[in-house]
């Protein structure tokens, strides 16, 4: 009995434990991408790694250098909200896209108990036996911390009005602009002295350009436009207009006669990791 409490003794009053482990947050990708299940926001995947096993973990996003943009969430990987997660269970980061106002840093902690394993040392009180280590499977605070940032939301269409013949940029021609269910978002958009419209900080997605005033002496093009624009991309279209007068000498048009215009498409897509710029030329028939 006394060489057990002395070994207890001994092992108690020792200060060398193993050294805890450090948990790891991984992050999936590089940049936040458009939510595959809420578009209206960006998302990443984040997981957690450490040496040995560890109990639920809890997550908390914390500002760096500015605020929190307003709407950010932790989720777990089917979006519900969720703020602790089991061990082998990764989660999201989610940001408002119209909330994406400018480039900025933000922490993330992870908050857990990690299994240790201490081991505590003593001496033997008769040098003929060995000296010993007695070890047991405690738990004790762990915590992991990195940081990470999301860039400001440049996605944007440019519309550009101009005559088909002279490419003379056109004035204060009206256009709404309708989201993919053809509901009006931006209505009576007026064309600049430059003959553009631009509208920025836009969500991801379809769009449909209408027409619904044009310049004296125009036809009007009463057709809907459908656009795609993808997240940070600058989409501009330029819409040729027909002039209405004819010369007197310029035989009419039948109806059998297709007039043909073409709505020219440029795209510019400027993007963290790459530049790439795409043209396109859709006809456009009728008038």
């Amino acid at each position: 009995m006394r060489a057990l409490n002395q070994i207890l003794n001994n092992a108690n009053q020792s200060t060398e434990t193993q050294i805890s482990n450090i948990v790891k947050i991984i992050k999936e990708k590089n940049n936040f991408e458009v939510d595959e299940i809420e578009k209206e926001y960006v998302s990443k995947i984040y997981s957690i790694q450490a040496d040995t096993e560890i109990k639920n973990y809890k997550v908390e996003l914390t500002k760096s250098e500015t605020e929190l943009p307003e709407g950010i969430k932790i989720t777990d990987m089917k979006n519900n909200i969720k703020g602790e997660f089991t061990p082998n269970e990764k989660f999201k980061v989610l940001i408002p896209i119209k909330n994406l106002t400018k480039e900025a840093k933000f922490n993330i902690q992870i908050d857990t108990k990690i299994n240790s394993k201490p081991v505590l040392y003593g001496k033997a009180e008769n040098t003929a036996y060995q000296d010993y280590a007695l070890t047991a499977a405690t738990y004790e605070d762990a915590t992991g911390n990195t940081k990470d940032i999301y860039y400001k939301n440049e996605t944007k269409i440019k519309i550009i009005k101009q005559d088909q013949e002279t490419k003379e940029r056109l004035e204060n021609v009206e256009f709404n602009i309708l989201d993919n269910n053809k509901n009006i978002i931006y209505a009576n958009l007026r064309t600049n002295n430059k003959g553009e419209i631009q509208i920025n900080n836009l969500i991801p997605g379809k769009y449909y350009i209408q027409e619904t005033s044009s310049k004296d002496g125009y036809i009007l093009d009463e057709k809907l436009i459908e656009i795609n624009v993808k997240l940070n991309e600058e989409l501009t279209v330029t819409i040729n207009n027909l002039f209405e007068k004819r010369p007197k000498d310029e035989p009419e048009e039948t109806e059998t006669t297709e007039t043909i215009k073409q709505v020219e498409i440029i795209q510019e897509r400027h993007q963290k990791t790459k530049s790439e710029t795409v043209v396109k030329k859709l006809p456009v028939t009728g008038m």
